[in-house]
């Protein structure tokens, strides 16, 4: 379920960070931003959409970046 919700986050931002995605999920957690489940949740969910294609660096001349962008399905 929070999951859901923090995809449908990063779909609707134009780009974003894995901070922003750690607070977000970190707010349906109802948890520090700093705490470590938050950080490693945002990490997990940024791999796992990374991986199936969803996301990419927000400049795609650039391999890596600190924004991402959605580029699934909206």
């Amino acid at each position: 379920m929070h999951q859901a919700h923090v995809v449908a986050f990063m779909k609707q931002a134009p780009t974003f960070t894995a901070f922003k995605v750690t607070r977000e999920l970190a707010r349906h957690l109802g948890v520090s931003f700093n705490d470590p489940v938050a950080y490693r949740g945002a990490d997990r969910l940024i791999q796992r959409e990374r991986k199936a294609g969803n996301i990419g660096p927000s400049d795609p001349s650039r391999g890596r970046s600190a924004y991402w962008k959605w580029r699934g399905a909206k």
